[in-house]
């Protein structure tokens, strides 16, 4: 008791933000979220609210989404995607009559508004904000209004201020705080891999995309959201290397030798929620939430002895005099966040989903302990598989935030390590295959009440499968997979065998076809088909194959013109031949510069690299000080004579590069800072 008492310290403990989406009062299970993301791509990362097109696509994912819910929610769902004083199929405030008129003297200052126009369109349309004060003022008297518009923001909040004479607000203060849920949302949503940022993931100017997993939560269905926020969840660990660690400098019991994460923080509540069958607002905040791999074998141990001594652990937090540890309802709010989609007692819901387990009640109430067992039965062995696969990994997290704890607590400047960084975020942002066809072998035997340990997939049930879930199975690479019947089976055995941890899914990447169908086109025609293929995969995001036909075209090609009489080919990195090949043609390896797996390069020529298998296998492997001189390498001697700095352009141009692809590349050297920077300028 003592031991677990003396090594809590400030600010070490689940991750706690405040969100919209834990009240579920006007809504079903993730609808807040649904909406975010669908609104929030459309105004700020496409041109999509601006067109009728685009609109309409909007309208489309809404209506999709609430066809996809069962019967009994329907009505009500679509009350809330298309709510009557915001209903963008008929009656609302377009995008173009909502920004006004205003001039502007140069391009920085039309920016700027824009942007400030976005933020109000996105809670205008979210109906969200403008709780109380000169906020509800503006939102009630004016927001809403059909001749609203944003060229008269500026006399409207005066107007309000104005009529409460105790205000101490400036102009500029309500316009950049009416909004604040956008930037609170944001950043929860970046913590969770669904929106990817360089840095906090609630900066307004800052370059961000959609991630892999924010992409599929765009296309999923009802049931299929449940799952990606279910893997979310599950691959989460308690203090994700982007944390934010807030006032801890100077206080005495920061001690960073005590510092310790939790890998499995949802799993943790899971299991403690099944063995006691429920969890108080105080146990979670004083208890749970600082439970990590250091104690919380002790903690699964003597929890009754902890419950006990609650007061005794409250007197120690309340030593830190720090808000963050003390203030209830941050914490309330996370094990909310931690229990949307495993709640019942969500009205909207009519109590049809499968993962309701528990209600919401000064804490957590199990309700439905049989179906809590099914789910732990494959959840605990997704929690070995994790900690087998990425224990590395969380280490190396764990390492870095203890550095960063310690810095932060001396008032020293901190710069995160943008290695460590690129490779959470990377971790975070894409599908663990093994885990999210679990989920889904879950949730289909939870829908037929079939016990998970007697699943038996046949055929007949796998189409059902591939059916009930294709948007998912898209979105992980799947759809399209020959293999996909026998991934579900071995998965279904390991899960009835208890040995999901030594399931391996892992794919041969193609490195040289043989047969190659292009070799008679003519050099114009070659061109012209390497240009079409790759602008189709910049537009094509449902599936990430490798289209083999782009490599066999640039074979073609480059045998055709960079060959030399003894039909040989340099590398375009260290600018040697390499040999003649069976099929008596030259040998190359074709480098993605965005490697295809690793970080979703693109299948786009531009991308793509003629090189030797020495450089190539260097380029995977080798040392920082190797690959630097390597790159170099490649912009000297690359056919098209196009720098990397070029080519990176080329694809930001196009809205075909994420802003995690261009982090990663910051990160392994390939550009630099100021590289970075001119890019996106």
């Amino acid at each position: 008791m003592e031991e677990f008492k003396e090594n809590i310290i400030p600010g070490n403990y689940f991750l706690t933000k405040s969100m919209e989406f834990t009240k579920i009062n006007t809504s079903g299970t993730l609808w807040y979220l649904k909406k975010y993301l669908v609104l929030y791509y459309n105004i700020f990362l496409s041109d999509g609210i601006s067109t009728k097109e685009g609109i309409q696509a909007i309208i489309n994912t809404f209506e999709s989404f609430i066809n996809s819910l069962p019967e009994e929610s329907k009505k009500d769902a679509t009350d809330y995607f298309f709510p009557k004083e915001v209903d963008i199929r008929n009656n609302y405030n377009t995008f173009v009559h909502f920004k006004g008129n205003k001039m502007f003297s140069d391009k920085k200052e039309e920016n700027e508004y824009i942007n400030l126009v976005k933020q109000f369109y996105f809670v205008y349309l979210m109906k969200v904000g403008g709780q109380s004060g000169v906020k509800k003022y503006i939102k009630e008297e004016y927001l809403y209004k059909p001749d609203f518009n944003m060229e008269k923001i500026n006399e409207i909040i005066q107007e309000a201020i104005d009529k409460e004479p105790n205000s101490k607000h400036t102009i500029t203060e309500i316009k950049n705080d009416y909004h604040a849920t956008l930037r609170n949302e944001r950043q929860i949503l970046w913590y969770y891999g669904f929106v990817h940022s360089k840095s906090t993931g609630s900066s307004d100017s800052e370059f961000s995309s959609l991630t892999p997993v924010g992409e599929a939560a765009i296309k999923a269905s009802y049931d299929e959201f449940r799952l990606i926020w279910e893997h979310q969840k599950i691959k989460m660990i308690s203090q994700p290397v982007t944390v934010e660690f807030l006032d801890i400098e100077n206080n005495i019991y920061a001690n960073y030798e005590k510092f310790h994460i939790n890998y499995s923080p949802y799993n943790t509540i899971l299991n403690y929620l099944y063995k006691r069958e429920k969890i108080s607002k105080e146990e979670y905040q004083f208890i749970i939430s600082r439970t990590n791999n250091f104690n919380k074998e002790y903690v699964q141990n003597n929890i009754d002895k902890l419950i006990e001594n609650i007061e005794e652990i409250k007197k120690q937090v309340s030593l830190f005099d720090r808000s963050g540890d003390k203030n209830a309802e941050d914490f309330d709010k996370e094990l909310k966040k931690y229990i949307i989609g495993i709640r019942q007692d969500i009205k909207k819901d009519y109590n049809k989903n499968e993962f309701g387990v528990c209600k919401y009640q000064k804490g957590i109430i199990l309700t439905n302990k049989e179906a809590m067992q099914k789910m732990l039965l494959v959840y605990n062995q997704i929690e070995k598989y994790k900690l087998k696969k990425y224990t590395p990994l969380f280490e190396q997290c764990e390492k870095e935030l203890k550095i960063k704890y310690n810095m932060q607590s001396k008032s020293e400047q901190y710069k995160v390590n943008p290695k460590v960084k690129i490779d959470w975020d990377l971790y975070n942002i894409h599908f663990d295959k093994i885990i999210i066809l679990s989920l889904i072998l879950t949730d289909y035997a939870l829908k037929n009440n079939i016990k998970i340990q007697n699943l038996n997939i046949h055929t007949e049930e796998i189409k059902k499968i591939k059916n009930t879930y294709r948007n998912l199975l898209n979105s992980c690479n799947l759809g399209k997979t020959k293999e996909l019947n026998s991934m579900i089976k071995l998965i279904n055995i390991a899960i009835t065998n208890e040995d999901l941890e030594n399931v391996n899914l892992e794919e041969e990447t193609y490195e040289y076809t043989y047969i190659n169908e292009y070799t008679n086109l003519n050099v114009e025609d070659l061109k012209e088909k390497i240009k079409r293929i790759s602008e189709e995969n910049i537009k094509n995001t449902n599936t990430r194959i490798r289209d083999t036909r782009l490599i066999n075209l640039m074979k073609a090609l480059y045998n055709s013109i960079y060959s030399d009489k003894n039909k040989l080919i340099k590398c375009e990195c260290c600018n040697e031949t390499t040999f003649i090949t069976i099929k008596d043609e030259a040998y190359l390896e074709y480098h993605h510069l965005l490697p295809f797996n690793i970080v979703d390069g693109q299948d786009h020529y531009i991308n793509i690299y003629g090189i030797c298998p020495n450089c190539h296998r260097k380029l995977h492997y080798g040392n920082e000080k190797l690959k630097a001189e390597l790159y170099k390498k490649l912009d000297k001697n690359n056919n098209l004579n196009k720098t990397i700095f070029e080519r990176f352009k080329f694809l930001y141009n196009k809205k075909a590069l994420k802003s995690y692809q261009l982090e990663y590349a910051l990160a392994e050297q390939i550009i630099d800072e100021k590289q970075y920077n001119e890019i996106l300028a």
